[in-house]
């Protein structure tokens, strides 16, 4: 679509429409859950993601979600692509596949119109307790995953419109307060029902072909707006490091780097020089040391930019496979090894059944999202661009209520 042929009355209706729909979805949720965790700390992320998996918008919820939704949603297309049907409904945790700590479920609604996949409703919940070693699921000296409860490959939970009973048992019988659990399931599955119909209704109003374009056009504006806002900051690196006193198990210092590259419109945030992984579970999935370089990045910049895929473009993010911030799968007494050295040769779906079979043999360092330390770490390194110095501040102010303890250091300027 050109510039010339978009209506800006259209694409605002339909740009809102998108928003409305994510924003009911997590007030469903809210209201339907049954866990303090979703109804009153309100852990949880909603979106809507087009049928390539890439997000069309997300919900007003948890910002460090951003971005952890689509490689979720590449995992469930890795697997199922040419096996999505109308009534299917599908779920996963695993954080080898683009999933977070076990705790943050996701689930998945197809949509169709007329027995055609134009997108999914999504949602990802933290909940209460998914089994392991210790109520909650959350230990930081746990030192295998095993320990940290079930772990969800992308599979059906829903087929054809018939629940997958099994699975249902399973995780009943798994967790601590198996009704919360499920109740907090049901809530997720009401708001992806909600929003798949919302978002037929869009798409019959103004016809499938006509939203496919306005919602490229979407990515697009999204794109235009980063890469402008990027553009105002002063080019150069810009560098800082943090260090997390010990992962639970000993006393060694960890250490958190990072390097802020500005380079003409695009952004690039590279954590090369932070600890390697750690035996405790404080290490990070790289889905979610993306979601959170994108939350830091969104804090600095304009507020107005909408959450979808084209936010993403100008922004690369790179940590070097087997640190604190990119754990990779390791077997007993071996070297780490990689997943993907294991999976589909096709760089854009890495993780396939192969990886699966190997690893269920495998023994899997634990992890722990490390969240606020790395949105800290970024934003210590954009500390340094001094037109955006009073933004960065604000967003040191707000971040510093939700981690007093974490001191955020002035960055030094490479």
């Amino acid at each position: 679509m050109t510039r010339t042929t978009v209506d800006p009355i259209t694409f605002e209706l339909i740009k809102n429409t998108f928003g409305s729909i994510v924003d009911e979805m997590a007030l469903i949720i809210v209201r339907t859950a049954y866990s303090g965790v979703v109804k009153d700390v309100m852990d949880f992320s909603t979106a809507l993601c087009d049928a390539q998996g890439r997000m069309i918008a997300q919900g007003l919820t948890i910002p460090l979600h951003l971005g952890s939704i689509p490689d979720a949603m590449l995992a469930v297309l890795a697997k199922y692509r040419d096996d999505i049907h109308p009534g299917d409904a599908y779920v996963m945790n695993d954080p080898f596949q683009g999933g977070m700590h076990l705790p943050d479920i996701f689930v998945m609604q197809p949509v169709f119109v007329d027995d055609r996949l134009v997108g999914f409703a999504a949602t990802v919940t933290h909940h209460t307790d998914v089994g392991g070693r210790v109520a909650g699921s959350n230990a930081s000296d746990s030192t295998e995953i095993y320990a940290e409860g079930l772990r969800i490959p992308p599979l059906r939970l829903y087929e054809r419109g018939r629940p997958n009973d099994t699975l249902f048992s399973i995780i009943e019988k798994n967790v601590r307060v198996p009704v919360k659990v499920l109740g907090d399931f049901r809530a997720q599955l009401s708001a992806c029902h909600v929003a798949a119909g919302r978002y037929r209704d869009l798409l019959e109003r103004y016809g499938v072909e006509t939203v496919g374009r306005y919602t490229e056009e979407l990515y697009d504006y999204s794109e235009r707006m980063t890469r402008a806002e990027i553009r105002a900051l002063p080019d150069g690196e810009y560098a800082f490091e943090d260090w997390i006193d010990g992962d639970g198990l000993d006393d060694t210092p960890i250490p958190l780097r990072v390097k802020v590259t500005v380079a003409g419109d695009e952004l690039t945030c590279d954590f090369t020089g932070s600890s390697p992984q750690v035996r405790g579970a404080l290490n990070a999935t790289m889905s979610f040391t993306k979601a959170a370089v994108y939350g830091a990045i969104k804090y600095v910049l304009g507020a107005d930019i909408p959450n979808n895929a084209g936010f993403f473009r100008p922004i690369h993010v790179h940590a070097p496979p087997g640190t604190i911030l990119y754990i990779k799968a390791t077997l007993s007494g071996d070297e780490p090894v990689d997943v993907r050295n294991f999976a589909s040769s096709d760089p854009e779906f890495p993780h396939d059944s192969t990886a699966n079979q190997f690893f269920d043999e495998a023994r899997f360092e634990s992890y722990r999202t490390l969240g606020y330390h790395s949105v800290l770490s970024i934003a210590g390194g954009l500390r340094n661009l001094k037109s955006v110095g009073a933004l960065c501040d604000a967003a040191r102010d707000a971040l510093a209520t939700r981690a007093p303890n974490v001191e955020l250091k002035t960055a030094t300027t490479t």
